[in-house]
């Protein structure tokens, strides 16, 4: 008999052993999400405080940083954007279907450049700022505005004593050099 109750216990056992595994089998990924759910939220709010203060030094806008993060994708997100940016931007812009930029000027004097550029912006000449190349800032305007804007460029220049670059024409064959407001020099290619 006690054979018998030992032998029954074992297979009670065994039966509630057998059903505990087939629940955890059929469990364990939204177990194992759960787990790397909460990991993932303790990160976030551990490293989030050092993240927001990295990206105001990078100068992220405040309006682009991330509002009260949940996920590792929300708190990096504006570091993959720049990133992004950054690989896919070139010496030229992007071509569209409406639009030819070509490269016009260039300074390795960022306020020169930049009040030329918000010059030409303020006549409805469309500016695009450029990459900076070994220090050197440059932007691109549409085509079909070179000639105005080649025209009010060179009268900034002169009122505002500027030393910058610009080209010469839309074939970007050669440029002008203007130093302190003064035509110095052409060069052609």
């Amino acid at each position: 008999m006690n054979s018998r109750i030992i032998s029954f216990i074992a297979l009670l056992v065994s039966v509630a052993s057998l059903g505990y595994a087939v629940w955890l089998h059929q469990n364990i990924n939204s177990i194992a999400q759960a787990a790397l759910r909460q990991r993932e939220t303790e990160l976030v709010h551990h490293f989030e405080p050092n993240v927001l203060e990295l990206y105001r030094g990078l100068g992220v806008a405040e309006n682009k940083l991330p509002k009260s993060p949940q996920t590792l994708e929300e708190l990096f997100q504006p570091l993959a954007d720049g990133v992004s940016n950054v690989v896919n931007a070139s010496d030229e812009p992007a071509q569209s279907s409406d639009t030819d930029w070509i490269k016009f000027g260039w300074s390795t004097n960022t306020d020169n450049l930049d009040l030329l550029q918000q010059k030409l912006q303020a006549k409805q000449i469309n500016c695009l700022q450029l990459i900076s190349n070994l220090g050197t800032a440059s932007f691109s305007i549409d085509s079909k505005d070179f000639m105005r804007a080649r025209t009010i460029a060179t009268n900034v220049i002169s009122r505002n004593s500027l030393t910058v670059r610009i080209n010469a024409d839309t074939n970007s064959n050669g440029y002008e050099i203007w130093e302190n407001g003064k035509k110095a020099g052409e060069k052609y290619f």
